[in-house]
């Protein structure tokens, strides 16, 4: 399991378990998941480089008649890379950083609209 899947985890079983939760607590857990999501965006762009470089080197290339790739089977060749495949692996790393952050967000919005309606009554 991933560090920033267990940490995510850690803190929703915590959640779930009825454990008195606070906004500030949940902001913590936003700031860590940014983290990882500045850390996790620096390897994607690092893979993504890699990926041009490859995609760069197969294009000017030859296949075994002599003849220069075309574009298209470049595209396919490079497509089907170990590489490729971290890349896009590196991608939804991304898009679930985002989405746990998007939670941790409405959670704690809602805690402290909780909070304030508690204080008004």
């Amino acid at each position: 399991m991933e560090d920033y899947q267990q940490e995510y985890n850690e803190f929703i079983d915590k959640y779930k378990s009825g454990v008195q939760i606070d906004g500030e607590e949940v902001g913590k857990n936003i700031a860590i998941m940014a983290q990882y999501f500045g850390i996790r965006n620096l390897m994607l762009a690092g893979k993504e480089n890699l990926l041009r470089k490859i995609a760069a080197e197969t294009i000017n290339s030859t296949d075994t008649n002599g003849k220069p790739i075309s574009a298209v089977k470049s595209e396919i060749l490079v497509a089907n890379t170990p590489e490729a495949r971290e890349y896009r692996l590196a991608k939804v790393h991304l898009e679930n950083l985002n989405q746990h952050i998007n939670a941790l967000k409405s959670l704690q919005k809602g805690i402290l609209n909780e909070y304030s309606n508690i204080g008004g009554t």
